[in-house]
């Protein structure tokens, strides 16, 4: 199955802003667990200010379904989590 390089996405928000959203969707898949890394980008509506953040979610599955998930700041992080060199 084909993986697009990137997801945009831009969505209403509690008091009418919207916020543009983009995904990196490289991931690392390691017996029970799955990490990705993702950039997320905002933009505020009414002041323009743009914000950045960078983390990876790591996933815990058990039996084909996710049964824990946790955010960190960094790769390296999420690794050290789940026990991954």
């Amino acid at each position: 199955m084909a993986r697009p390089d990137r997801v945009r996405d831009t969505y209403p928000t509690h008091g009418g802003e919207r916020r543009d959203r983009s995904l990196d969707l490289d991931y690392v898949a390691a017996g029970d667990f799955v990490l990705i890394p993702s950039r997320q980008r905002a933009v505020g509506r009414g002041s323009g200010a743009e914000t950045e953040i960078t983390l990876t979610t790591l996933y815990e599955l058990s039996e084909g379904k996710i049964i824990r998930m946790h955010q960190y700041e960094s790769l390296a992080e999420a690794r050290a989590a789940a026990s991954i060199a």
